[in-house]
């Protein structure tokens, strides 16, 4: 009901029936989730939810990148381009004017999947065994990813980003222009949502922050084979790199410059967002149990000791502590910042919901290599790596 009344989900009529409509049509659509997610809970393995997000980021990428239909679902006419960016593409190279910065939502798209996979392998290695009377046995090591709260962070950033939309769209019918000020169409044109919402469309902007996050990513590739300490630093120097051959490439091409707001726009919209990842993700540390004291609690509890080390709590405590507190802060922004690249570089499925749809995907893999890893054909577990 706040949702459809703040405007968030507008019906198409302001009639107290359609709105009543509106509204039991997503109660029943999230009971009919709930009892989706306990299916696949039950019988499946992992979330019903996550699968469903997958799913759905998964359609919207195949078919703005595949779709042969135009916006209003009808063939394209003459003069019409599809709305999927390859078969678009296919038609202006027919008629003769080829449309290639379309591709660039497409590239942006395979450039944040690529970052994500490649930073959820990034991990700290713990060794670890079982301390046992008669001895300590089962060695193994216990990986500390660098993404250390997983998705979390982003998903509660984004939800409180959301609300302050909602809560601007409200205040302005009623004349408060504080928080937002909107068109007809609902979009924000100015106030401090203006400032918190991600600036889409420049092509400039889209040009500059792809090149910065694939140098970026080279970099960072060049510096973990060679010189690992030196990987964030290389990381960072890739993406000035990034930008002045963006620069220097809207300069080649006399394409249009950015403007200064829209500069403004994507510091501050990218500042805040990781800032907020940031204390979500030290707070989710906190409270789900995965602080160092905790963790140390936990290896007590199931006699799992740190080889070299003493088998105290207070000990461990003092050896996780050098790692946890670190990658809380470092994964928190990281997912804060691709989740913002993702969105200024007009990805398709939005930052969150690709960033959702990898690491739920990831989260599969793994746990179909961990239970049933046995019982998968040879060629299949080949294929996965297992």
């Amino acid at each position: 009901m706040a949702y459809v009344l703040a405007g968030a989900v507008p019906p198409v009529s302001a009639s107290p029936y359609i709105i009543s409509f509106v509204v039991l049509q997503l109660t029943i659509g999230g009971i009919i989730i709930m009892y989706m997610d306990e299916v696949v809970s039950k019988w499946g393995f992992g979330s019903g939810v996550s699968l469903f997000i997958a799913a759905g980021v998964s359609k919207t990428i195949i078919l703005r990148t595949l779709n042969p239909l135009t916006q209003g679902g009808l063939l394209p006419q003459t003069g019409e381009l599809p709305a999927g960016i390859i078969p678009g593409l296919v038609a202006s190279f027919i008629e003769g004017n080829p449309a290639f910065l379309s591709l660039l939502p497409l590239v942006a798209t395979a450039v944040v999947f690529v970052l994500t996979v490649y930073i959820q392998d990034v991990k700290v290695e713990i060794p670890m065994a079982f301390s046992m009377p008669f001895g300590k046995f089962g060695s193994r090591r216990w990986p500390l990813k660098f993404l250390y709260t997983s998705n979390i962070p982003v998903i509660l950033a984004a939800a409180v980003i959301a609300n302050f939309q909602v809560l601007g769209r409200v205040l302005y019918e009623r004349g408060i222009t504080f928080f937002g000020t909107y068109d007809s169409n609902g979009t924000v044109t100015g106030g401090l949502m203006y400032y918190l919402s991600a600036p889409t469309g420049e092509v400039g902007l889209i040009i500059v922050t792809i090149l910065a996050g694939i140098v970026a990513l080279l970099f960072a590739y060049i510096a973990s084979k060679n010189l690992k300490k030196y990987a964030i630093r290389m990381s960072a120097v890739g993406a000035v790199v990034g930008i002045v051959l963006g620069y220097l490439l809207i300069a080649a091409y006399n394409l249009p410059p950015i403007s200064t707001t829209t500069v403004y726009r994507a510091v501050t919209y990218m500042s805040v967002f990781i800032l907020i990842c940031v204390i979500f993700s030290i707070f989710w540390t906190n409270t789900a149990s995965m602080d160092a004291k905790s963790v140390s609690e936990q290896f007590k509890s199931y006699s799992i000791m740190i080889p070299g080390f003493r088998h105290d709590p207070r000990i461990i405590e003092k050896v996780l502590s050098r790692y946890i507190p670190a990658l809380t802060v470092l994964g928190g922004a990281a997912v804060g910042f691709l989740a913002t690249f993702a969105d200024m570089t007009s990805a398709i499925g939005t930052g969150t919901g690709i960033l959702l749809t990898v690491m739920i995907v990831y989260q599969f893999y793994e746990q179909i290599v961990q239970q049933h890893g046995e019982d998968i054909p040879p060629s299949i577990r080949k294929f996965l790596g297992a």
